[in-house]
């Protein structure tokens, strides 16, 4: 019922059971943000929306032990910066943790300052420091996972198999032709606008 299953923050888990999970695989995990209790005269039902662990990255902000939200990193591996986040979070009860299997390095040394930035900014932040084609996402069991790209596919998938319908979306709302640039006139350029 309400305040007790059905509740703001309590966990929501989706498992998969196949022959291959005879047992369970878990596949998701989130919380409960919001839900709406309906009536009709006859039939009680609650719908619920779950988000995933992913979106608390965005209620924290990078902040170090003083409280100051001005953090520089130098010389410092994005996986490092990423476990810093992680663990600076947890002191402060994010539910995400990270292991030395799902949070890689990436070999390469960045420097950067962090100015008022959330959890999931520094992460974006992160991806276009680091070598081409990182990614990073929260997994079922809430860790962190930070690694770069298979160069070869996972997943096949083939439509009447794996796929049953599709229906692709086409569009040109979000085509830009025309940016204009802020802080003044680019070097050996004659106006604040680039054009293609």
């Amino acid at each position: 019922g309400e305040e007790s299953d059905v509740k703001f923050n309590n966990e929501v888990q989706l498992w998969c059971f196949s022959n291959a999970y005879p047992n369970g695989k878990k596949i998701f995990a989130g919380f409960i943000s919001r839900y709406e209790p309906k009536t009709d005269g006859i039939n009680d039902t609650v719908v619920v929306h779950a988000l995933g662990y992913h979106t608390k990255l965005t209620d924290y902000i990078l902040e170090n032990a003083q409280g100051s939200t001005n953090m520089t990193f130098t010389n410092t591996d994005p996986g490092t910066i990423a476990e810093t986040l992680i663990n600076s979070f947890r002191t402060r009860g994010l539910p995400i943790n990270w292991n030395e299997q799902t949070l890689q390095k990436t070999g390469n040394a960045i420097s950067y300052s962090f100015q008022i930035n959330t959890g999931a900014e520094v992460l974006d932040k992160l991806l276009s420091l680091s070598s081409a084609d990182w990614y990073w996402y929260v997994d079922a069991d809430k860790n962190l996972n930070y690694h770069p790209k298979s160069q070869l596919p996972i997943h096949t998938f083939t439509i009447g198999k794996e796929i049953a319908y599709i229906e692709p979306q086409k569009r040109i709302e979000n085509i830009v032709n025309q940016i204009y640039l802020v802080g003044g006139v680019p070097t050996g350029g004659t106006y604040a606008l680039y054009s293609k």
